[in-house]
């Protein structure tokens, strides 16, 4: 998808690690002044740092359960475009907080991607969404409470 962008300014960091380091590196090849690969970043302060940095977020996994990783990116008012699989549209709304792309689709992830490094006004209602929702909807308190309602039938009335 990047290939399809070379006509616009951008720089992606790519952070992580793991078997298909080398294949990725061989992907990326051919974009190496553009692209930093980082490999594992343990340092919090580091990971903090690229967040902060970020004016977009692009995860174009597939099979992902839930992601984490973009609630991370999303705490830091990155907009994000992903891949709609799994339980991404869960943590991304699209439209409201990212940009959702069909599964398998370079030129529709391409699209997005493009829109929203040229829309910078987009980006960053998007960003700023996407925090909100992150700290209103998938905070820690909120999760409890949700835990908390789920089994709530299953505790009313059980003997202590």
């Amino acid at each position: 998808a990047l290939h399809n962008l070379r006509h616009l300014p951008w720089t992606l960091d790519v952070v992580g690690d793991g078997e298909a380091r080398h294949k990725v590196e061989r992907l990326f090849a051919p974009l190496a002044p553009r692209v930093r690969l980082h490999g594992r970043i343990d340092s919090k302060a580091d990971l903090k740092a690229l967040y902060e940095a970020a004016d977009l977020f692009v995860w174009p996994a597939v099979n992902e359960a839930y992601g984490m990783v973009l609630l991370e990116a999303q705490a830091f008012r990155c907009a994000v475009v992903a891949g709609a699989y799994g339980g991404v549209a869960s943590v991304v709304k699209h439209g409201k907080t990212g940009l959702l792309t069909p599964p398998g689709s370079i030129a529709g992830f391409a699209d997005a991607v493009g829109h929203l490094l040229q829309d910078r006004e987009m980006r960053h209602r998007l960003g700023f969404a996407a925090s909100r929702f992150v700290r209103q909807e998938r905070d820690l308190d909120r999760a409890a409470e949700r835990l908390r309602d789920a089994l709530r039938p299953l505790t009313d009335g059980a003997r202590p």
